[in-house]
């Protein structure tokens, strides 16, 4: 709060509640004991003042996580920022947590169950024992949930041996002996596994295969892997990253991106289900249309979905931006531009078939465009981040000044343009990267779609020493006010909300600032008091009933 002063310590508080600092003041020549009583009474009662003048505290970076989490570590330093008009509705305590589903969910080398209010909690039995889960120092441990939601695929043991069972216990077995080498040191095998640990493992829709990163020779590369039969069909041998693992409708390719992390660029790939036929997708139309010479490699491949069983679109990035959006027939081995300029914030509709975008030559712009048409403008400035309804019929986006402006509301459109109408205002949406307030914050649909999830910057936030830094709220699509649901004091990085399947209950994991560790928190979806159902976790799933 202030500096010493180097004439006998004289100097004082300096700079307080915006002030230009009140140095030690100097009794007149002669003044008596009473009169400097006096005077230091006054100074006493403007410092005091100055203290509680009610300023904002200029933020402060909030402490490092210690603990490896899929969030950045660190609060991004904020500036001061105008504090908004809370969202209108205080929410008053909600009903008692009343699901009756339980949670399945790792911690401390095994997997755990655990009623909704965290009671009734014990590890859960497996119908075949193993070792202890595997995951790397400081990490909680974490699966990964099949498609259909009645499978998990984990790692055990210090070499990473994949198993498989249900998410009951029963049909628990070992498919892969291990993913990692026999003999290393230890700091290379920690980096290994920490990258088999933040992988993401693609199921194929009939849950017969995996696609995953291992390294059982020491090398990490692309993997197939069949469920039923075990073993590994090794797909890439090189030092090259494989990431963004997306299976076609049908199961019988897949495409990926490998990234040249030395130069910085990338390459979209397909395999066959069996592992053969690795097929390099061109980029030489893309480079000529963005002026490069042919042959140039992409910078980055973003968006990657399949349209159906040979055909899907992918969102290229050259060092100058994006080159609009491009088709691949994966099985004639050409691409084909289904817009060139350059776009921001894409979503895809498979409901609608159409995207939701922005054009980076007009900021703010929202457009609409069909797969098989031309882009048609919706709202000419100040929308951001467009985000698709479940059944496709709206559209909503973020509307604010600008792209970097602290302060922003939510609207609802329809894809051809009728009925924009403001859903909430005066927020300061919680991006999860970089995770400060931003236009991109984290947007939950309802299950039936009908309401919006989203976490907001508490009053606290940026601020050292502050306690409310971000809450989950929600919002009928209907209209009415937003209800605040969690009143979450020194938590930060909300992530993964997910419903019970009986639509009671809201389960999400958050960072504590108190104990700096991941915790499972849940929340009736009407509010009330929030539950710990446990700490150390990073990774849950909602049982369905019995």
């Amino acid at each position: 709060m202030g500096q010493k002063g180097t004439a006998g310590g004289k100097q004082r508080r300096r700079h307080l509640c915006g002030a230009q600092g009140l140095p030690y003041t100097n009794y007149p020549k002669g003044a008596s004991m009473t009169k400097r009583r006096t005077i230091y009474l006054i100074l006493s009662f403007l410092v005091a003042g100055l203290i509680g003048c009610g300023g904002t505290p200029t933020p402060g970076p909030m402490p490092t996580p210690t603990i490896i989490i899929a969030e950045p570590t660190t609060m991004a330093p904020a500036t001061p920022l105008p504090t908004p008009a809370a969202p209108v509705a205080v929410a008053t305590p909600g009903p008692p947590l009343t699901s009756e589903n339980r949670l399945l969910y790792v911690r401390s080398g095994g997997f755990w169950t655990s009623r909704a209010d965290g009671t009734d909690r014990g590890p859960l039995a497996l119908s075949q024992e193993q070792p202890p889960l595997f995951s790397p120092p400081k990490d909680p441990g974490r699966a990964w949930l099949s498609p259909q939601e009645n499978k998990v695929a984990y790692l055990v043991g210090g070499r990473a041996a994949l198993w498989v069972a249900n998410v009951d216990g029963t049909d628990n077995r070992q498919v892969v002996e291990r993913l990692l080498p026999e003999e290393g040191d230890a700091d290379t095998l920690v980096k290994l596994g920490r990258r088999l640990m933040f992988q993401e493992m693609a199921w194929t829709p009939d849950e017969g295969k995996l696609a995953l990163i291992g390294a059982p020779e020491g090398q990490i590369d692309l993997y197939l892997v069949d469920l039923e039969g075990g073993g590994l069909v090794q797909v890439t041998d090189d030092e090259q990253r494989e990431d963004a693992f997306v299976w076609s409708p049908d199961g019988g390719a897949l495409a990926f991106k490998s990234i040249d992390e030395a130069f910085a660029n990338e390459f979209l790939y397909v395999v066959k289900a069996d592992g053969t036929g690795l097929t390099l997708i061109p980029s030489d139309a893309i480079a000529e249309e963005a002026g490069l010479p042919s042959g140039s490699p992409l910078a980055s491949i973003q968006g990657i979905t399949w349209l159906d069983e040979k055909t899907l679109f992918f969102y290229p990035l050259v060092p100058r931006g994006s080159v609009g959006i491009w088709k691949a027939d994966v099985v004639a081995g050409t691409v084909e531009a289904v817009i060139t300029e350059p776009i921001a914030d894409p979503d895809w509709s498979d409901e609608a078939r159409s995207w939701a975008l922005g054009k980076r030559g007009q900021p703010g712009s929202l457009w609409v465009l069909p797969l098989e048409g031309q882009p048609t403008l919706l709202v000419a400035e100040g929308a951001y981040s467009p985000l698709w309804s479940p059944d496709g019929t709206r559209i909503l986006y973020s509307r604010g000044a600008e792209a970097t402006a602290p302060i922003w509301s939510f609207h609802l459109i329809r894809p051809d343009g009728s009925d924009d109408r403001e859903l909430v205002s005066d927020i300061r949406p919680i991006q999860r990267d970089p995770p400060e307030p931003g236009p991109a914050g984290k947007r939950f649909w309802s299950p039936q779609g009908d309401e919006l999830l989203f976490s907001v910057a508490g009053r606290d936030y940026g601020i050292r020493g502050g306690s409310d830094f971000e809450n989950w709220w929600k919002i009928s699509l209907e209209g009415g006010l937003p209800k605040q649901l969690t009143h979450l004091q020194k938590v930060f990085y909300l992530q993964s909300p997910k419903w019970s399947p009986d639509g009671k209950s809201l389960a999400f994991v958050g960072f504590s600032y108190t104990d700096r560790a991941l915790h499972l928190w849940t929340v009736g979806v009407e509010g009330g008091n929030v539950e710990k159902v446990d700490a150390g976790v990073r990774w849950f799933h909602w049982l369905p009933s019995d």
